[in-house]
């Protein structure tokens, strides 16, 4: 697998979302797991970062509305195959 290191306060960004809820249920020592696509997780976290879903050209951007929904950074509005996407944050549910 793909290793990430993300700081705490980026994964705050969105408090409500999956990253972060794993992020509570956690302690310090435990390192959070998510087997996922490191190459759409490395879109994620960007979005994290910087606001923006850059969408690299060999990936779709289905793959990675799924993948924001998972990880609860859902989308309010998508069209197929669109670069515009808004972005709503979804309500932690642990």
């Amino acid at each position: 697998g793909t290793m990430f290191e993300v700081a705490r306060a980026t994964i705050e960004t969105y408090p409500n979302a999956m990253l972060a809820c794993m992020l509570r249920h956690t302690d310090n020592v435990d390192v959070p797991f998510v087997d996922r696509d490191p190459t759409l997780f490395r879109v994620v976290l960007n979005y994290y970062r910087n606001g923006h879903v850059d969408v690299p050209p060999d990936i779709s951007w289905t793959s990675v509305y799924r993948e924001l929904d998972f990880f609860g950074v859902g989308v309010l509005d998508y069209k197929k195959d669109s670069p515009f996407l808004i972005i709503l944050e979804n309500r932690c549910l642990i």
